[in-house]
């Protein structure tokens, strides 16, 4: 029985998720989802060019890590800057971008994807026309954006998806 408990919690969860709702003005992007109730350590705002897969523990890039505040609660949206951002699943690591990059905006991680700073980006699109891969994209009304909490533990579980 204790087996079933954590299904039927991820179950309850995905059929009370509600929306992220994305709009967008001159200096980027402003996404709002419903209001977040648990203990969680905090949320996770990724997007993709594709719609979200469950399958894929790796499916899009962060765009925002959200935390609560003193009282425990957390924010219902948050400003994202209108910069391109790599997804992390496709880079093949060229760097075609960096060198074509006119700010110096790009560098390689870590982990060999490349990283766009949203605070040095310019949002020209140098970097989407050399991508060999097509992985380099800015946030628009096509992003599926989706909410997940981070628990004590470090999983990440769906709250919320986009609303298209």
């Amino acid at each position: 029985m204790k087996k079933f408990i954590p299904v039927i919690f991820l179950i309850l969860t995905s059929l009370a998720a509600g929306s992220v709702v994305y709009s967008q003005d001159a200096n980027g992007g402003l996404l709002q989802w419903d209001p977040v109730e648990g203990d969680y350590q905090h949320l996770v705002l990724r997007g993709s060019q594709v719609e979200y897969d469950a399958d894929d523990p790796d499916w899009g890039a962060v765009f925002a890590t959200i935390y609560s505040d003193s009282a425990g609660v957390f924010p219902c949206s948050v400003m994202i800057e209108g910069a391109f951002i790599v997804e992390p699943g496709g880079c093949i690591s060229c760097q075609l971008c960096i060198a074509a990059c006119p700010v110096g905006a790009i560098t390689m991680g870590a982990d060999d994807i490349a990283i766009i700073s949203p605070g040095l980006c310019i949002a020209c699109g140098l970097c989407t026309y050399v991508c060999p891969v097509n992985t380099i994209f800015a946030p628009s009304t096509r992003t599926h954006f989706a909410l997940f909490a981070v628990s004590e533990e470090g999983t990440e579980i769906f709250l919320q998806g986009i609303e298209q």
